[in-house]
């Protein structure tokens, strides 16, 4: 025993030497003032410069994980097949019948013959009238993006392809990949043979591709130039900015065809170049209005408890600061701001605001007991220092876990977490100290403090019914283990979904999927095989085909909406040839199923042969829809695309397994240098969560651990330790369990919420705990440091209430559940403390007077 209390001994006396030291530098920061304060500054400039480097523009692949095939995959397909997507923009046209009938009037050459055979007319989005309006829409936002958008993969853009085959195919120039004139018989007339062509040679699978099936709607796909060096979110601006000035036009009577005007608008589908667009828009927006609620809202608390103007002017300039530096560091190293990201701010506001008023409140508390600023900065950074500086090394652990965690925007996310808090520890022991010093009249702040009536009162209550709180804690712990059990599992991947309900574009995007797949809700989700190698292999083409088969055989894909390159090879081949093909199938006004004719090529047998018909379909306007498929003239790339049921993480796991065993079946043909990956919205949704979620694990155990050893190794104290480490169990386990009730289920977003679990969670109690060891009177530490941890999760609390009014479905209910843990945390805290420190007693006083 006598070994073990020398061990104890040095040990409290090493913890005692680090606290000192702490002081020190708290002491030091006050004498040299000003050249802290000015250094503060010149760092702040300078990192304030970095803050306009920060961009928005985010690779949506560095969610995934690194290293993984389907995330190569990912990127090469942004980087080399970006007209696929990235940079494609997508808009639903729905019919409109009572502006039909006043456009059908300008249709004075109509065959009625045609109208009756497949059933035209208002209520059909192929019926001519559509076709044209559709045909103004491209053209006018072609124009008005300036030329990024060069081409459509649309209705119209189809009945153009077969103009131009008619006209003569690959002999024909590329002026005749338009649409017929209407104003004559002639124009007329082409054009009816035109509709009967499409009908009967691509007719069939223009249904789920881009005509729903019940034919009241279609959708028009916008395609820039591959090699557009605008970033995906400029081009989403570029979008919304055209879709809007159309219909501004069409308001304002400008436009020739009515019936996509006002009532009846193009709806905006949230693609990647639009849903990237937005959010930036909501984030800004989010900024500019929550930032200055938030802060005054912590101005209006820390006045109450510092009762001190400079005080608090103080603590809000340290946060400032704090996301200045980080975000200027974001802003040199390149690294974008995204959703994940954003957090750090009110991370910083959350730890800054629980720092600073420790730390303020610390030095106050000991000017209000009669203490010279210098005793007061000494026992301020021994007491408030030291129980951050165990709080900030915890937390700081868990969150380099992160960094090597498999996603780069989660490794991005732990990097500036880490150095945030490392940025808010520095500056609370140090500019805060130089601050107080430099404003003066600390002996005014020391008047104006008051201890809590409030927490010290609510300590002894504890302290007295131990038994009764003892098996409260049990009750809640086991009714917290059951409710974890049911907790779920987030899903994202469809960028619309995460925008509000009330939002615009969610609301259209929403609308627009539910009314293309005639479904209650929009349940599918568009997804895509991507094909690397010798994709000009004839062999490859096969291996293509047989994969193609089996999806349409699994449950969880939608087989009509299977496309790839093999069938625009078959297409191409229907039609390269043009009139002389088509002209025995239009005798009499008649025309039958061209598929399959001998008059048309066969499927080209040989590498050479596929790769001259390439060279030719790219040379004409048939390189729209091709290009959809084949990142020419590279060749390296071919994609299939298709639509899986995606509501949930459980459809996503099916599809994930459904569309893996479709490739595993096709194992025997596929070619060896021939490489299948998996991407789109229901891959990233499962391939995020499945590989980046258990990380969220890792580094809940590594804080855990780390906060045990640190405190336990810190002050070799078993009561302390054990306090700890029965606090970082139940808050986590109280914490999961209330989500469910929530229906708050497990992301990776909730980092955030976990951070403060580990952070928060320990500076709260080794404050109480290094405080009363120190003080001796558990009674006065809940009168004085507990005011401080009051007031620290009443303002983080509201802070993150309040920022469950940003535009992002996600964020918001991250921002819930980090306001949750704080009360979790101040809850667990004060009943685990009160229960192991007796809240009774009178112990000596902190310095002499």
């Amino acid at each position: 025993m006598k070994i073990l209390r020398k061990m104890i001994a040095r040990a409290e006396k090493r913890c005692s030497k680090r606290g000192e030291s702490l002081g020190r530098i708290a002491i030091w920061s006050s004498r040299n003032a000003k050249m802290v304060m000015a250094s503060i500054l010149v760092i702040t400039v300078l990192l304030g410069i970095g803050m306009g480097f920060i961009d928005t523009n985010v690779d949506v692949t560095d969610v995934l994980p690194r290293g993984d095939p389907n995330t190569e995959a990912a990127k090469n397909v942004t980087a080399s097949f970006k007209s696929a997507y990235t940079q494609q923009g997508s808009v639903m046209l729905l019919t409109n019948p009572d502006a039909w009938e006043v456009d059908n009037q300008k249709l004075i050459y109509r065959n009625p013959a045609t109208i009756q055979q497949y059933d035209l007319g208002p209520n059909n989005v192929t019926d001519e009238v559509y076709v044209r309006a559709a045909e103004e829409f491209f053209g006018f936002v072609a124009k008005a993006s300036g030329g990024v958008v060069k081409s459509e993969v649309s209705v119209p853009g189809f009945y153009k392809i077969i103009n131009w085959a008619v006209e003569g195919g690959k002999n024909a120039p590329d002026e005749a990949a338009c649409i017929p004139d209407y104003k004559t018989p002639d124009g007329a007339a082409r054009y009816d043979l035109v509709h009967r062509v499409v009908r009967a040679t691509v007719g069939d699978t223009l249904v789920d591709a881009v005509i729903d099936p019940s034919y009241d709607q279609q959708v028009l796909m916008f395609m820039v130039d591959p090699d557009e060096k605008l970033s995906s979110k400029e081009i989403g601006e570029i979008f919304m900015s055209a879709r809007d000035a159309y219909i501004a036009a069409a308001e304002g009577g400008e436009l020739e065809w009515s019936v996509f005007g006002p009532g009846n608008p193009p709806i905006l589908i949230a693609d990647s170049p639009v849903a990237n667009a937005h959010a930036s828009e909501l984030t800004k927006s989010d900024i500019t209005y929550l930032a200055p609620l938030v802060l005054g809202f912590l101005f209006i608390i820390l006045l109450v408890a510092f009762r001190n103007i400079r005080s608090v002017v103080i603590s809000g300039t340290t946060l400032l600061i704090g996301v200045v530096w980080t975000y200027g560091i974001m802003g040199y190293a390149g690294i974008p701001l995204n959703t994940l990201n954003l957090t750090i701010v009110p991370l910083i506001m959350g730890v800054g605001i629980d720092y600073t008023i420790h730390m303020m409140n610390e030095f106050i508390e000991h000017k209000a007991e009669g203490c010279s600023d210098h005793e007061a900065f000494r026992l301020a950074g021994n007491r408030a220092g030291l129980a951050m500086y165990i709080a900030t090394l915890t937390t700081v652990m868990g969150l380099v876990v992160m960094i090597f965690s498999p996603s780069l925007l989660m490794a991005q996310l732990g990097f500036l977490s880490a150095l945030a808090i490392v940025f808010i520890y520095f500056l609370t022991l140090v500019f805060i100290p130089a601050a107080l010093s430099l404003v003066g009249n600390t002996e005014r702040m020391g008047k104006a403090f008051r201890p809590s009536r409030l927490m010290p009162a609510w300590g002894a209550a504890i302290s007295r019914r131990r038994g009764v709180c003892a098996v409260l804690i049990v009750l809640i712990s086991v009714f917290a283990l059951f409710s974890a059990a049911n907790i779920g599992i987030e899903t994202f991947g469809d960028p619309g979904s995460n925008f509000p309900e009330s939002d615009s574009i969610r609301q259209e995007h929403e609308a627009g999927l539910i009314g293309f797949y005639d479904s209650p809700e929009p349940e599918f989700k568009t997804n895509i095989l991507v094909f690397q190698g010798d994709v000009t292999d004839y062999d490859t083409h096969l291996y293509i085909r047989e994969i193609e088969n089996n999806l349409a055989a699994k449950p969880s894909v939608n087989s009509d909406t299977l496309r790839n390159f093999v069938i625009a090879m078959e297409s191409w081949m229907m039609i390269k040839d043009g009139g002389a093909s088509v002209a025995p199938y239009t005798a009499q006004g008649e025309l039958y199923s061209l598929s399959g004719d001998n008059t048309f090529n066969s499927y080209p047998q040989t590498k050479a042969e596929i790769e001259s018909e390439i060279e030719a379909m790219f040379s004409t306007p048939y390189r729209q829809p091709a290009s959809m498929f084949m990142n020419y003239p590279e060749n390296g790339i071919t994609s299939m695309t298709f639509a899986v049921t995606s509501k949930d993480f459980e459809d996503a796991k099916a599809a994930w397994g459904d569309v893996w065993d479709a490739v595993e079946e096709a194992e025997p043909m596929k070619p060896d240098d021939v490489s299948v990956a998996f991407v789109g919205n229901t891959a990233t949704n499962y391939l995020f969560i499945q590989k980046e979620l258990p990380w969220l694990t890792y580094m809940s155990i590594v804080a855990s651990l780390a906060a045990v050893l640190i405190v336990g190794y810190s002050t070799r104290d078993v009561r302390a330790t054990a306090t700890v480490g029965l606090l970082t169990v139940l808050t986590t386990v109280w914490f999961l369990g209330v989500l469910p009730l929530l229906g708050i289920g497990l992301a990776i977003t909730l980092v955030l919420p976990m951070v403060f679990i580990f952070n928060i969670g320990t500076d709260y109690a080794v404050h109480l705990i290094w405080n009363i060891k120190q003080v001796g009177d558990a009674r006065k530490v809940f009168a004085n440091v507990g005011k401080a941890i009051f007031f620290s999760a009443l303002t983080t609390i509201g802070a993150f209430a309040l920022f469950t009014r940003v535009q992002n479905v996600a964020m918001q209910k991250t921002m819930l559940a980090t306001a949750v843990a704080i009360g979790v945390i101040f809850f667990a805290t004060i009943v685990v403390v009160a229960l192991t420190y007796r809240v009774d007693g009178a112990g000596r006083q902190c310095c002499d007077n």
